[in-house]
């Protein structure tokens, strides 16, 4: 049986957990609560890339984007240019897009990723 590791918890949930060679990640929100969705988007990103660099990745290997985004009808093509922009194109990971409630109306964007260890 391969290990699982956790990283970065904080007594509730873990930022990543690595298994058979996956790093999945929590829902990251921004580092700016009440920024529109292009800054919450580009913090989300940069959290991202900090993520791979620790666990041996990079954009290149990563399999999927989970995207929820409260107000779709406003943000979907500001965060989907901006995450269009940051994937690696000869990569494309998968990804999917929805509208959901998130905890604090002060979020506009939440994503998760899995992505694979090099």
């Amino acid at each position: 049986m391969s290990e699982i590791q956790f990283k970065n918890g904080n007594g509730r949930f873990s930022e990543a957990v690595i298994h058979n060679g996956i790093i999945y990640t929590s829902g990251i929100v921004g580092d700016t609560p009440g920024a529109d969705a292009s800054l919450q988007t580009k913090e989300i990103l940069a959290h991202f890339d900090r993520i791979l660099a620790e666990n041996h990745s990079d954009r290149k290997h990563i399999l999927d984007l989970t995207v929820i985004i409260p107000d779709i009808r406003k943000n979907v093509n500001v965060v989907g240019d901006i995450i269009n922009a940051w994937v690696n194109q000869d990569a494309l990971p998968a990804r999917f897009t929805y509208q959901g409630l998130l905890v604090s109306p002060l979020w506009n964007v939440e994503i998760s990723m899995r992505a694979a260890q090099k």
